[in-house]
Parts: structure tokens; C-alpha cells; sequence
């Protein structure tokens, strides 16, 4: 009996392992992949930094707009009093 136990125990182990493994879906980047984001990146960087302050404003309060809209039902009720300090420019 005591044999039946642990054949169950250590076969439950056995499947429930790479089912609890599924969730690590992240793979690493290549090399290639790396300097082409680091270059698109400091690309998007260089475009920022000649922007002028009103395209700069322009550009936050599309970004703040767009979090907004994002936000589910329960978000937006408890962002409601702390969203005065992001509108108020």
C-alpha cells in the first residue's frame, strides 16, 4: 500500500513539473536582435531630443490620454483623484 502511495506521489510529480514550467515563455535575444533594438532605440531617443517643448507637451499628454483609455473600470474609479496632477499642464 505504502508502494502504491508513492508510485501515485512521484508520478503526480512527474506531469505536474513541466506544467507548472509552461509560464516561462521568455527567450532570450540574439545579438542581432539586441544591437537592432539598442540602435532603435537610441533612433527614438535622438527624435525626442529635437522635438520642441510644445511637441514634448503634445506628446505627454497623448501618452497620459492613451493610459487613460487603457485603464479598466476599477483602474479609472481609483485613478480619479490622483489623474489632477497629470492634467493639470
Amino acid at each position: 500500500m505504502k508502494n502504491v502511495f508513492n508510485a501515485i506521489a512521484v508520478s503526480f510529480a512527474i506531469i505536474s513539473t513541466p506544467a507548472l514550467a509552461d509560464g516561462n515563455d521568455m527567450m532570450a535575444l540574439t545579438p542581432a536582435q539586441s544591437a537592432q533594438m539598442k540602435a532603435e532605440r537610441e533612433a527614438a531617443q535622438a527624435r525626442y531630443a529635437t522635438t520642441t517643448a510644445d511637441e514634448k507637451a503634445a506628446l505627454r499628454k497623448s501618452a497620459q490620454q492613451k493610459r487613460l483609455a487603457d485603464l479598466n473600470a476599477m483602474e479609472r474609479s481609483n485613478q480619479a483623484d490622483d489623474m489632477g496632477r497629470y492634467m493639470s499642464y
